[in-house]
């Protein structure tokens, strides 16, 4: 792709947006930020025991990539993790990916299956 021709990208912003669209794309992964959606705030063991079909250690594994992805905050009260999700980075990612789009669009850039936006390699 000729980057010259759409500076518009801010790769930067881009690249964040991959690294939270790449997390929350696993289907456990959605179903644990739906229930943060459902519960705004969850103690770990309130959680884990949601998810009683997994050993808790799993479940940590998937919100500890949540975390590093900037999805969810960890909050310590009394040495007892609270998890919760940082919706103001939803919004983040959410105008960052609506903003690419609109930029294409204005551009006039015919997108297609076969013409991947931007290549995974790198990030």
């Amino acid at each position: 792709m000729d980057t010259t021709k759409h500076s518009f990208l801010d790769y930067d912003k881009v690249r964040k947006a991959l690294l939270v669209l790449r997390a929350i794309q696993h289907n456990f992964r959605s179903q644990i930020i739906q229930l943060f959606l459902e519960n705004k705030e969850m103690e770990q063991r309130d959680m884990c025991h949601h998810f009683w079909k997994l050993p808790p250690s799993q479940v940590l594994q998937h919100v500890a990539i949540l975390k590093r992805a900037g999805v969810v905050n960890i909050e310590m009260r009394n040495k007892t993790p609270y998890y919760s999700l940082d919706e103001s980075r939803m919004w983040q990612i959410k105008d960052a990916v609506t903003e690419f789009l609109d930029k294409y669009e204005d551009e006039d850039v015919q997108l297609t299956e076969r013409q991947p936006l931007l290549s995974m390699n790198g990030f």
